[in-house]
């Protein structure tokens, strides 16, 4: 139930944030406050102290759901058309299937456990938010041939008029 509350707060957050804020500082910002609760919980679960570990864990899922959830469905709105929408659906879930098949082996493994998935998850994380300072394009404010030529090729630009 905690964690359905979390993914709530997570989403009405992020369709809060996203007016207001760019696109890159919502995305980069997100995944940032991911890797910082990652952090704080693999501090944490290493002192066992549950009751720090849970509230940032939470965090951490308030933020992947406000980042990846509303946000990442208005950024790939934007920027992708259908064929590229489909993608990026097979690709999430996609995932979210390998993820969910994964975990608990991982969890479980006696060499692995808690910590070093938590830190496995850091390591994606930091290079997600080193992904997005280098390579994500900001697209508020932009209008509809903006859009369609931010990811094009220069040369294909005059194809379409911009």
């Amino acid at each position: 139930m905690l964690v359905g509350i979390c993914g709530f707060l997570g989403s009405t957050t992020a369709l809060c944030t996203v007016r207001g804020l760019t696109r890159r500082a919502f995305f980069i910002g997100g995944h940032s406050l991911i890797a910082l609760a990652l952090i704080l919980c693999i501090v944490f679960n290493e002192l066992q102290v549950l009751i720090a570990f849970l509230v940032f864990h939470f965090l951490m899922i308030v933020s992947f759901q406000g980042s990846n959830g509303a946000g990442f469905w208005i950024y790939a709105g934007e920027v992708a058309n259908e064929v590229a929408m489909g993608i990026c659906l097979f690709t999430m879930l996609g995932s979210q299937i390998i993820v969910s098949i994964g975990t608990p082996y991982l969890l479980d493994d006696p060499k692995i456990g808690v910590t070093w998935f938590l830190v496995i998850l850091l390591i994606f994380q930091v290079l997600i938010v080193i992904g997005m300072i280098l390579w994500l394009r900001e697209t508020k404010g932009l209008d509809v041939t903006e859009l369609y030529n931010l990811y094009r090729p220069v040369d294909m630009h005059r194809q379409v008029g911009a």
